[in-house]
């Protein structure tokens, strides 16, 4: 399992080195200047070389590695060998390419090591601050359990420990697990699962790391964990068999590496692929808001007005991430009435307007979840946003139809364009919904994405008979 913090801090660190290895490389240019009154002689050969050494050794010395980024003073130790390195065999290029030093190349490289050493010096101490404040902010810290207190057990305690930004420990799960087996001697039953599961839920666990074999008992836990908007993972110091599993790695924990595997792919786990998700969002609601919402939310706000009493938007509570209820934004299609929060619209609903009518027709009641999306409530794509109401009646009658949850809800999503929208009449359109919301959960791409928002604006164009 890859750290939260070791990963965002990879991805800040790549980007902030970018601009301050090339800022110092205009700083020697103008430290020369201003000594010199002239500019040193410079190819775009040298900046490219400039930025391949830097590669180079930030690769030969892991600098970006989880290793070295979970201690500051690593950090810190390893930064500064890259830096020697990079200063003494660029120094070494001048020499090959220039055969000589002039007074100008010498102010130059003194102006640069100068810079370097005291903006990257600054950039890892702020770092550290930052990762903190950012954990903080962007709520990744996860309630935590184990299941196995061992040598193996024991160390994963320390590593959530040593990122408590992150991760908070909250107990050994033994005692429960061998109560709950002692108490069933034959069989573990049902019910019993489903009781230790819901005191997980009550101490408000979000995830629980298994560090004993995967036998029978532990696939029923598994099950009965995703089924309840809890994670279960399975740790390991050597491979899991089984082609199924999913491997993620938790680097140099107490000397040791440990493998940490999921019975699903979820491609949405890496942080890399959440801020490619989150950057594609707040982009394209951004665009929404300013350049179509700004002008078209007080035309539509005054013909609802004009069409019956009540308010422009309708607000009510969803099921969202992590199955935590969230307002969701609609322009209001129907009169105020009572039932709003628990029955779905029918086909020629008579609580719906006449224009109400018109914006089911063509998404434009959608339109406010764009502030969501905005917000970092909900996504651009993801599974439908259900009523409190349905999700407490589904969840008992489709199997595994909380793993859904795991995503933030979207405004459009892979089984929308695929036919499944509007009401359900029946069972197994719901269980339709939740087997394609799962696919898509598991296939993420960016790329998904945006083959879901076009196949979204085709389908609102040609009119889709389920929208009402």
């Amino acid at each position: 399992m890859k750290d939260r913090k070791t990963e965002l801090s990879a991805f800040v660190l790549r980007l902030s080195d970018f601009f301050i290895l090339n800022l110092s490389f205009l700083i020697g240019i103008l430290l020369t200047y201003i000594i010199k009154s002239t500019l040193p002689k410079l190819s775009l050969l040298d900046i490219l070389v400039y930025n391949i050494l830097w590669l180079f050794f930030s690769s030969i010395f892991k600098l970006y590695s989880f290793s070295t980024l979970r201690n500051t003073v690593i950090i810190l130790r390893q930064t500064f060998k890259v830096v020697l390195s990079h200063f003494v065999l660029f120094a070494f290029y001048f020499l090959f390419v220039y055969y000589f030093y002039s007074e100008k190349r010498m102010w130059f490289l003194i102006g640069n090591i100068a810079s370097l050493l005291i903006f990257v010096t600054i950039s890892r101490i702020y770092l550290t601050y930052l990762m903190e404040f950012v954990a903080d902010k962007a709520n990744l810290n996860r309630n935590c359990a184990i299941i196995g207190k061992n040598s193996l057990g024991n160390s994963l305690q320390h590593f959530f420990g040593e990122n408590e930004h992150l991760y908070t420990f909250k107990r050994f799960l033994d005692d429960d697990l061998n109560s709950m087996v002692n108490a069933n001697a034959s069989q573990v039953s049902g019910a019993s699962i489903l009781e230790f599961v819901n005191t997980l839920q009550l101490q408000g666990i979000d995830e629980v790391y298994s560090t004993v074999p995967i036998t029978p008992l532990m696939s029923k836990i598994y099950t009965a964990a995703e089924n309840n908007c809890i994670k279960l993972h399975f740790v390991s110091k050597s491979e899991l068999s089984g082609s199924s599993l999913s491997v993620r790695h938790i680097d140099n924990i107490s000397s040791s590496d440990f493998k940490v595997y999921s019975l699903r792919n979820e491609p949405l786990n890496s942080l890399r692929n959440r801020i490619k998700k989150r950057a594609f969002d707040f982009a394209f609601s951004s665009f929404v808001i300013l350049f179509i919402l700004s002008w078209l939310y007080p035309i539509i706000g005054l013909i609802i007005k004009l069409s019956s009493p009540g308010p422009i938007l309708f607000k009510q509570e969803r099921s969202g991430k992590d199955n935590k209820p969230f307002y969701c934004y609609k322009f209001r299609s129907m009169k105020v009435n009572k039932d709003s929060d628990s029955m779905q619209a029918t086909k020629n609903d008579s609580r719906l307007t006449k224009f109400g009518a018109f914006m089911r027709k063509t998404s434009l009641d959608e339109l406010p979840q764009f502030f969501n999306v905005w917000k970092g409530e909900m996504s651009i794509v993801g599974p439908r946003p259900h009523m409190l109401k349905h999700t407490d009646q589904y969840k008992t009658l489709i199997d595994k139809y909380l793993v859904r949850q795991f995503l933030k809800p979207g405004i459009t999503g892979w089984a929308q364009v695929n036919g499944f929208r509007g009401e359900t009449k029946e069972l197994i359109l719901m269980e339709k919904r939740v087997e394609h919301d799962i696919w898509y959960m598991e296939n993420w791409s960016l790329m998904l994405d945006v083959r879901i928002v076009f196949m979204t604006v085709i389908n609102v164009a040609k009119g889709e008979p389920e929208a009402y």
